[in-house]
């Protein structure tokens, strides 16, 4: 148990450095039955059947933040044994209770095309130079010399994303260890009032031959702008 408490105390000092920055709107996670909410009203944590869930709201990068909410997620084994975590799925319901789904590994490939598309600006610039040769990078680095278009920015910000999201297939988690990394939804946080994070796993694997439960994590949060 004492691990445990270091665990957390680990994931509630890395929040407050994150939330030393600027941050318009602020999710303040809601108190219920089972979930303990952190001193700073941030982060909310909630522990079923020996792994616990704590997730906090956090600025999504690459200029991304006016499209899509994000929550930092953390799963700590609290147990002396290996506990394979079998995502089921992640919702997130707003204050209509329209549901959104996280986004998936072509929904964060669109979503970082988004913004490296060409936008017009006349640029003819490689880097911090210019040319005006049709050399290598000019055919092929540009697939218009006349728009600014930079597809290693684009390659960034993908891998970026998928780099810091949270695993969507089943992975092992040894005992008192953890895993973290965020959630995406294609949803404005500036049209949030309210909402509710709900986060299903699976007990075991689901197979024909087994039975298998279904264990649900909800957090709710409000929204001060």
């Amino acid at each position: 148990m004492g691990r445990t408490k270091y665990q957390l105390v680990i994931v509630i000092l890395s929040t407050l450095i994150i939330f030393s920055g600027c941050q318009t709107a602020q999710f303040m996670a809601q108190p219920a039955n089972g979930v303990t909410v952190m001193p700073d009203g941030r982060m909310a944590s909630l522990s079923l059947e020996g792994l616990a869930i704590s997730v906090y709201n956090t600025k999504t990068p690459y200029g991304l933040g006016d499209d899509i909410t994000t929550f930092h997620t953390t799963l700590i084994n609290q147990t002396d044994q290996p506990i394979e975590f079998i995502p089921r799925q992640y919702l997130l319901f707003d204050q209509n209770n329209r549901q959104h789904l996280a986004l998936t590994k072509p929904d964060l490939s669109e979503a970082a095309g988004m913004r490296a598309r060409p936008h017009g600006s006349m640029a003819w610039g490689f880097g911090g130079g210019a040319f005006h040769s049709r050399s290598f990078y000019h055919v092929h680095y540009y697939a218009n010399p006349y728009w600014n278009y930079d597809p290693w920015r684009y390659r960034s910000a993908y891998q970026g994303l998928l780099a810091n999201a949270l695993p969507i297939h089943p992975i092992t988690i040894y005992p008192h260890a953890m895993i973290d990394g965020n959630i995406y939804f294609a949803v404005s946080p500036k049209s949030l009032r309210n909402v509710r994070l709900n986060i299903v796993r699976f007990s075991s694997r689901p197979s024909r031959d087994t039975t298998t439960r279904t264990i649900p994590y909800s957090i709710e949060f409000e929204i001060i702008k």
